[in-house]
């Protein structure tokens, strides 16, 4: 039965109405996208002072590029799913 419903969403996701709807979307909301990352850069350029606190900038530092691949070192078995608690990393299910 979980081959049967798997089959089915592969046909569901897999046929052309629904990639045009999907690309159509993404195109549509491009503007959008675009315009919500410019202002959330320039605000936390702005206010933020915190460099690790920071999710977006404008700018490119060392120090920022340095904290961001010491803090993907700190957390990389969390972030490749390797960590004492998966159970709930989808990666696993397939």
């Amino acid at each position: 039965m979980e081959k049967l419903n798997a089959f089915r969403y592969l046909c569901m996701l897999g046929s052309l109405k629904t990639q045009g709807r999907n690309i159509f979307g993404n195109v549509s909301m491009l503007g959008m996208v675009v315009a919500k990352n410019t202002i959330q850069k320039t605000i936390q350029d702005i206010a933020v002072k915190t460099p690790s606190h920071k999710t977006m900038t404008w700018k490119f530092s060392k120090e920022l590029f340095s904290f961001a691949i010491n803090d993907f070192r700190t957390h990389k078995k969390a972030a490749m799913g390797e960590s004492k608690y998966n159970d709930v990393n989808p990666m696993f299910d397939i």
